[in-house]
């Protein structure tokens, strides 16, 4: 059911040594994979809800819930995991990728706008909206710019490339353990331990600044890919003539 640990990614280790006992659970309830992902995203949206109340108890309910939604997150890929090893049919290859991607970058920026709510709410400062709301938009403008990289790629039909940038995604760095603490819908991520004591505001100040960088950081380093892919087409199109 469960795909090899990384040493990386320390949280989702941990709660796999949970999740595992629920799935158990859902494979005797003969639920579906999909079922699943759709019960995460909207108890993941109730627990954002709460955050965003500005009652600390609450809030802090609203977290936990939040964390149970994305333990289910896990239960959903073990539960089709097992069922391609007994079927030997994966009958929903892409599905269930696609659910997972469209719920999780709608988690993100619901979750700084919620936080920033909260607080401006308890703390009676409207700074923390501002923060939450520009913190949403720099999310949503990063994924964008990717996006936008991609598209381009394949509107250009340069696949070879495509192929290449998503191999280098997917290999592991030693630097996957940190930017695993700062992906706000995980698990026991910063996010989380902030919200637990009741610092999620300063989480706002620290965090919204570093997503502006992020992004700075993020089209220079896709700008400079494109002008290395431009280069080598047009050396690959001057050998052919």
């Amino acid at each position: 059911c469960q795909p090899p640990s990384t040493k990386a990614y320390l949280n989702m280790n941990l709660l796999r040594k949970v999740s595992i006992y629920l799935t158990i659970l859902f494979l005797y309830l003969k639920i579906k994979p999909t079922t699943i992902t759709f019960a995460r995203f909207f108890i993941g949206l109730f627990g954002i809800g709460l955050i965003g109340t500005g009652i600390p108890s609450v809030m802090l309910t609203g977290l936990l819930i939040f964390q149970f939604a994305y333990l289910l997150d896990l239960n959903d890929g073990e539960l089709f995991r097992y069922q391609t090893w007994k079927t030997g049919k994966r009958e929903s290859f892409l599905k269930g990728s696609f659910l997972d991607k469209v719920f999780d970058e709608t988690f993100r920026p619901l979750l700084l706008i919620a936080a920033g709510i909260g607080y401006s709410i308890y703390l009676s400062n409207n700074l923390y909206l501002y923060l939450g709301i520009a913190g949403a938009i720099l999310i949503s403008l990063d994924l964008l710019t990717k996006l936008v990289f991609r598209s381009v790629l394949v509107f250009k039909e340069q696949f070879d490339y495509l192929k290449e940038e998503n191999s280098d995604k997917m290999q592991a760095s030693k630097l996957d353990g940190v930017y695993e603490l700062f992906r706000i819908n995980n698990g026991f991520t910063l996010y989380f331990w902030f919200g637990i004591f009741g610092y999620l505001h300063y989480f706002l100040i620290i965090f919204t600044p570093l997503l502006l960088i992020l992004n700075i950081r993020t089209f220079l380093s896709l700008y400079k890919r494109i002008n290395e892919m431009d280069k080598e087409i047009l050396k690959k199109m001057y050998k052919t003539k």
